[in-house]
């Protein structure tokens, strides 16, 4: 099964998209640049059952909403921990917004086998779903390990988060789950827990797990069918505050939902 993780970065003058590529039994990585030339030229002729993208998938007539999923996840205890940025807003969120959309479309030509439920399918007729590394990777951390970042020496928050999770043994429990347990596959998810581990890379990573448990259909997927899903690790490997907290932003806020339904038909 074909799947395909993607790092939206969307600098004009740097090469910021990691894509992280499963095919067969193996796993590939690459860091491209923006334009669809670029990108297509750095994936194989493959087709891709799915892909997880970084960035907001939306429908594309939705406009600029205050999206469900976000909303979760800006309050509570994942406040200070793993919230997102809120992309309807100005600065970062409305680029970021608009290149999750341009991506989607540009990805999407090759994404072909997955039938998802109508429901989760954002962009009907694709299995293109929506990854978010930050809180994949902080719903995995344990209360008292956010006590220990310091952005000033930790860097970005993600890549604190990729090591601490690779650090107490999780990364390998999410692999063996997945059944990617090749020497090779492992040795390449741990090297980028390193200090050599490069930003756009372990965020591509991330994605391609994200779409690893929605092939699987072991996903935690949290939303609304109007703006979008946030598609998470399974509930099992969530830590007990995670837990506490994404049941008590449900409660506070029920417009927003934990699909229980199929994942595909």
């Amino acid at each position: 099964m074909n799947l395909l993780g993607v790092d939206v970065g969307f600098a004009k003058d740097r090469r910021t998209t990691g894509l992280a590529l499963r095919i067969g039994d193996g796993v590939k990585m690459a860091i491209t640049g923006t334009p669809w030339e670029q990108r297509r030229r750095d994936l194989p002729n493959v087709p891709f059952v799915l892909a997880a993208l970084d960035a907001p998938i939306l429908p594309e007539h939705d406009g600029c909403p205050y999206r469900d999923c976000e909303r979760l996840f800006y309050g509570g205890a994942f406040w200070n921990r793993c919230r997102p940025g809120l992309s309807h807003r100005e600065q970062r969120g409305l680029p970021l917004r608009l290149a999750g959309m341009q991506a989607a479309s540009q990805f999407a030509a090759l994404v072909s086998g997955a039938r998802l439920a109508a429901p989760l399918a954002v962009r009907p007729g694709t299995g293109i779903i929506e990854a978010f590394p930050n809180a994949f990777l902080g719903v995995l951390l344990r209360d008292g390990d956010y006590g220990y970042f310091n952005r000033a020496a930790d860097g970005h928050k993600s890549d604190w988060m990729f090591k601490r999770v690779a650090e107490q043994g999780t990364l390998r429990v999410l692999l063996s789950k997945l059944g990617w347990t090749e020497q090779d596959t492992v040795h390449l998810f741990e090297e980028q827990a390193g200090s050599n581990g490069h930003h756009e890379k372990r965020a591509a990573l991330v994605c391609l797990m994200t779409a690893g448990f929605a092939a699987a259909s072991s996903a935690v997927v949290v939303g609304s069918q109007a703006h979008g899903w946030f598609w998470l690790p399974p509930w099992e490997c969530w830590q007990d505050w995670a837990k506490r907290a994404l049941e008590s932003q449900l409660r506070r806020r029920p417009e927003a939902v934990w699909w229980r339904g199929p994942f595909f038909h």
